[in-house]
């Protein structure tokens, strides 16, 4: 009788052991296909990340902070600031500015750059704040951001 006790508590413990390798593949499984969805743009609260083909950089809010604080610390009698508002930068001479990078040849559309041997993004999008300055913005342009060039 003890034989048989044995005999089926071991193959109770083995179903056991088999559903628990199978529940932990499953969760495996599940939590990883969480993590390789793709996010869309209006999923995120800063639009700054890799979606698609794009790489999109967002830097209005901590552009616009940027030059509200100097309104704080600027001076323009050349002593120490004195942490009142300046005024120097507010709604009417702050503009928001959509810059984008495009690998993709006007001459020869088969021809595209990417961000990288692996990372196939073609363009870059940047949202930048600039100031106005006698009705122009200046903007430093980057180089070339593709590495993988045709």
């Amino acid at each position: 009788m003890k034989r048989k006790n044995n005999k089926t508590s071991k193959i109770l413990l083995t179903v056991i052991l088999a559903l628990i390798v199978i529940a932990s593949i499953t969760t495996y499984a599940l939590t990883y296909s969480e993590y390789t969805t793709t996010t869309t743009l209006s999923e995120v609260e800063n639009n700054s990340g890799v979606f698609d083909n794009m790489v999109i950089v967002d830097e209005t809010e901590s552009d616009y902070n940027y030059y509200e604080s100097l309104n704080y610390t600027a001076s323009s009698t050349g002593s120490l600031p004195s942490g009142e508002n300046q005024n120097i930068y507010n709604e009417k001479n702050l503009v928001n500015v959509e810059i984008t990078y495009d690998g993709t040849d006007i001459n020869d559309n088969t021809l595209v750059g990417y961000v990288s041997l692996t990372e196939r993004q073609n363009t870059y999008k940047y949202y930048k704040v600039y100031p106005i300055n006698d009705g122009y913005i200046d903007i430093t342009l980057i180089e070339n951001p593709f590495t993988d060039r045709p």
